[in-house]
Formats: C-alpha cells, sequence, structure tokens
C-alpha cells in the first residue's frame, strides 16, 4: 500500500484493505487480534481520517491516528509457499499443479508430466518444447512421435 499511495494509485491499496478485511473476518470476531485492528485502522486513516480517528478512539488509543506510526510491513511475509499455476498442452490447459514458486525446471517438468490428465494427451506424442515460467505458467509444446 505505501508504494502505491506514494503512486497516488488509490484503488489498488483499497482492493487490498478490503481482501484483508475479508482474511480476517474468514477467522471470526476472534481471530483479529489486537494488532491486527491497530494495523487496519492506521490504513484506513489516509482514506477516512474521521472514521480512523474514531475506531482508534474506541479502541483506547491516545491522540490522533495522523500522530502514529505507519503499520510495519514484512516482504517475507507475502511470499506464498506454494502457488497453483496452470499446466498447458499445445495451448490448451490440461490441470494444474501446486508448486514452490522457486521450482526448479526440472521439479516443474517432474510435476507437470506426473498429471493423469497431460499425460493422457502427450500419448503418442513428442515434446518439442517445454515452456517454463515459474510460478505463472508450464507449457508443453508437442509434435507426432
Amino acid at each position: 500500500m505505501t508504494h502505491d499511495l506514494e503512486r497516488m494509485q488509490f484503488n489498488t491499496p483499497i482492493a487490498a484493505m478490503m481482501e484483508y478485511l475479508n482474511v480476517l473476518a474468514e477467522g471470526g470476531v476472534n481471530r483479529a487480534t489486537r494488532a491486527d485492528l491497530d494495523a487496519m485502522i492506521g490504513l484506513v486513516a489516509p482514506f477516512a481520517p474521521h472514521l480512523a480517528d474514531e475506531a482508534w478512539a474506541h479502541l483506547g488509543g491516545k491522540g490522533f491516528m495522523l500522530e502514529q506510526a505507519w503499520p510495519p510491513f514484512d516482504d517475507a511475509l507475502t511470499i506464498d509457499a506454494t502457488v497453483t499455476i496452470g499446466v498447458q498442452v499445445d495451448g490448451k490447459v490440461r490441470g494444474t499443479i501446486d508448486i514452490s514458486p522457486t521450482a526448479t525446471e526440472d521439479e516443474a517438468r517432474a510435476a507437470a508430466l506426473a498429471l493423469a490428465n497431460v499425460a493422457k494427451h502427450l500419448e503418442g506424442r513428442a515434446i518439442k518444447k517445454f515452456i517454463y515460467k515459474p510460478g505463472r505458467i508450464i507449457g508443453l509444446v508437442t509434435a507426432p512421435a
């Protein structure tokens, strides 16, 4: 959000706040910690300062939200352990795999070829080209065997 706000792009921070709120709401009332609520109020403050000040006061905060530090950010927490990527055979999606975003091409190839639907569409065909965009997609281009 910090980067988007500095560039005066307001739609993505609002969408990010909505996603964060949805994640907090999934766990019910007891999921959100005080730190979660403080962060959410801090993120809302540039867009709705009066609402943020009211929420801050309601939680027992002193002063105005404007006087508080911007919520901290840890980039390491934004990296997923696994990502779901599509596997295409001749331009058509034939399955998906869950794999580390830093998986090597060999690991990705092994996971893709292990899919039953992919194997079915490779029968009688030779792999002409293997395309791997880490964390995004795998493409297999085939030719008759």
